[in-house]
């Protein structure tokens, strides 16, 4: 009866190590809560709009700082992952340059968006610039930076430049 006893104890403790392990494993593999890129390895700090838009597409004046946010985080998506179809979304319609996207292998990370100057209550021809900061493995995690040029078009910020930052 003892040696029983004793089976099932040593069965129950590797039941918990089996279970610890596969919840180890499952946490290893989760996608990051606030990222919303699938670049490999890659975080942001700057979230999408949780308000839905207008169903004409536009954004109420008071939300023009989380629409160019929403933008830039958009842009950042399709640029890493290397999207050009889901990038030209971002740019705007006469956007004459070849719309460039990220050519590296490296993983992403440290993705943080500046909104520079105050956008709030912009009209149609309004700018702004955005920075996305960011850290590339191929560049031994030194940190890098995009700038974006933006205007307000039909109620919407589109990216009308982009390029490294100064």
């Amino acid at each position: 009866m003892r040696s029983n006893k004793m089976m099932f104890a040593v069965c129950g403790a590797a039941a918990l190590v089996v279970v610890a392990v596969v919840l180890v494993l499952a946490s290893m593999f989760k996608k990051p809560a606030q990222s919303g890129t699938s670049a490999p390895g890659a975080t942001a700090t700057a979230q999408p709009s949780a308000t839905p838009a207008p169903a004409d597409g536009t954004q109420p004046a008071g939300d023009d700082a989380q629409a160019v946010q929403q933008t830039a985080v958009q842009f950042y998506e399709s640029y890493f992952v290397s999207d050009p179809e889901a990038l030209r979304e971002c740019l705007v319609a006469d956007y004459a340059q070849e719309d460039a996207v990220y050519g590296g292998n490296g993983a992403i990370s440290g993705i943080t968006v500046t909104v520079e100057g105050d956008v709030a209550g912009a009209q149609d021809g309004a700018t702004c610039t955005v920075r996305i900061d960011y850290k590339d493995s191929d560049a031994g995690d030194a940190p890098q930076a995009l700038s974006l040029s933006m205007v307000k078009q039909s109620g919407a910020w589109k990216v009308s430049a982009y390029g490294p930052a100064a």
